[in-house]
């Protein structure tokens, strides 16, 4: 199952994966029964558009608040107060671990 974090910032993620980082630095993941992704910040689109120097609009983008990693496997518990409830269009996912959209969900049950 996949498990979406959120942490106040990447700080934060380093301090609470400490118990993930090998003896190299390096952040442990596939092999030990679970896996993660580390997103970091996400943007989305706003209403907005800017103009540059070329003519060329292009769309403004805004920070979602945090520092976003998503979890496949079981989630311990030290994590479990990151957790966010699974959005419905997640940015990034696991292959073959395709999320079903809320408003579909009735259609597979």
């Amino acid at each position: 199952m996949t498990h979406y974090l959120r942490f106040t910032d990447e700080a934060e993620f380093l301090f609470e994966f400490d118990a993930y980082i090998d003896d190299e630095h390096k952040l442990v993941t596939s092999g030990v029964g679970y896996d993660f992704d580390v997103i970091g910040i996400i943007y989305k689109l706003t209403d907005e558009v800017q103009v540059d120097d070329e003519g060329y609009e292009y769309p403004i983008m805004e920070a979602i608040e945090g520092w976003h990693v998503n979890w496949l496997g079981e989630l311990p518990e030290s994590l479990q107060a990151y957790a966010l409830e699974e959005p419905n269009n997640p940015v990034r996912v696991f292959a073959g671990h395709q999320p079903i959209k809320k408003d579909e969900q009735d259609e597979y049950l």
